[in-house]
């Protein structure tokens, strides 16, 4: 008998490919301070952490102030780019889901941007009801634990988490799920994500369709 399994999704740079419109936002902060635009490589080999990225740069204002111009910014982005589901995405929820996943998706980005995304891709049907948000600048770690205590045969179990971030994999992790990092359209650099990933607790992924093929690789085995 197949272990029934829990899969969560974060959604930007995971499955949903907005690093465009991140890069907007962010080479509006770097012009508005004065600061050299970045390529997407460049900004991929300066973001070690993003806690401090933009101190690093030189840029010496609290991340609350900046989110306050960061996110009118993304979100003029979002509108104007409409960033797509990345190829393969929808195919892989529909096969998680028909052998048998629960899909649940764990995102820090805001409401109404998840909802927008939706409005033209309808991926949100493959997660409903499981859509948890965890508020800037909190992390997802409390959520990720309370998915998995709360349910009373949780011991039973297997409960992956997918995102493209290295602290949202060091989340699930502390929280006791297995992790799988894709680096795809990531917001991180292969390194950083690999670091991330403990010894026997997960993997680096090059594309999300790399899920349906583990599962149809290994269907009777705890993954």
């Amino acid at each position: 008998m197949v272990t029934e399994t829990m899969v969560g999704f974060d959604a930007d740079g995971t499955f949903i490919d907005s690093l465009p419109a991140h890069m907007r936002a962010i080479n509006y902060i770097l012009r508005s301070f004065g600061k050299k635009e970045l390529t997407v490589a460049e900004f991929l080999q300066r973001n070690k952490d993003y806690r401090t990225f933009y101190t690093d740069l030189g840029i010496d204002v609290s991340l609350d102030e900046l989110q306050k111009i960061y996110r009118p910014k993304f979100r003029e982005a979002v509108v104007n780019l409409r960033p797509p589901l990345v190829e393969n995405a929808g195919e892989t929820f529909c096969y998680l889901i028909k052998r048998g996943c629960r899909l649940a998706l764990i995102t820090a980005q805001q409401e109404e941007t998840i909802y927008f995304y939706d409005s033209y891709t309808s991926f949100l049907t493959f997660f409903r009801p499981r859509i948890y948000f965890a508020q800037y600048p909190l992390r997802k770690y409390n959520i990720l634990k309370e998915i998995k205590e709360r349910d009373p045969d949780h011991r039973k179990k297997i409960y992956i988490y997918v995102s493209d971030t290295p602290d949202d994999l060091e989340d699930a992790q502390r929280a006791g799920w297995k992790v799988y990092g894709i680096n795809k359209i990531a917001f991180a650099s292969t390194e950083n994500l690999k670091a991330a990933i403990h010894r026997g607790q997960g993997a680096l992924l090059q594309d999300i369709i790399e899920l349906k093929m583990m599962f149809q690789d290994e269907p009777k085995k705890d993954l």
